[in-house]
């Protein structure tokens, strides 16, 4: 190890040790720093063009993805808008059919109805025909029947009167001998 504290003697020393050096080496370390130099300063531009063309590029892209978002934005809100007008135009075209078909259902319900009342005042007015039939069909059999009743009281009364008128005749045809039978005997006793 060396010693911490130069001795003034070896600070000549040093001195004569760098002078050594710059007389061999002096050209090339003048080039060697000439060249670090050269490189710092292009490192140091390249690095700055380096760090510029990032912050561009950084730039850019920030530009291009706000851009993006915002396109995206406007993408969505217009496909908001749209769906939304879809289903708006979509329940009103529900609720158009819900009102058709309520429509059509009461006309139908109507009709229906309409028939049923038709049917129904049929039916009673057949019922009421029918009644009526079933009354004068009633009457007429119970006149019928009356008449059967008086025109087998008048059979009987005539039966009655016919074997009445019978009993008669043959009264009568018995008279009618019985004269016939004096008027032959009287031309012979006259």
């Amino acid at each position: 190890m060396l010693p911490t504290n130069p001795i003034p003697g070896d600070q000549r020393s040093e001195g004569n040790v760098d002078q050594i050096r710059d007389i061999l080496f002096g050209g090339q370390m003048r080039e060697y720093d000439h060249r670090f130099a050269l490189l710092e300063r292009q490192a140091a531009g390249d690095h700055e063009r380096l760090r510029q063309e990032i912050e561009d590029r950084f730039r850019n892209l920030a530009e291009q993805s706000s851009t993006l978002l915002r396109q995206l934005g406007e993408q969505v809100q217009a496909e908001r808008a749209e769906r939304a007008a879809e289903a708006q135009a979509a329940t009103q075209a529900m609720h158009a059919a819900v009102e058709k078909f309520t429509r059509q259902l009461a006309e139908a319900n109507e009709r229906l109805e309409d028939r049923l009342r038709e049917q129904d005042n049929k039916l009673r007015e057949q019922e009421t025909q029918l009644r009526e039939q079933a009354a004068q069909h009633q009457a007429a059999h119970e006149t019928a029947g009356k008449e059967r009743e008086a025109l087998a009281a008048r059979i009987d009364e005539q039966l009655r009167q016919l074997t009445g008128l019978a009993s008669e005749r043959d009264t009568l045809s018995d008279l009618f001998t019985e004269i016939a039978g004096r008027l032959r005997r009287r031309p012979e006793s006259a």
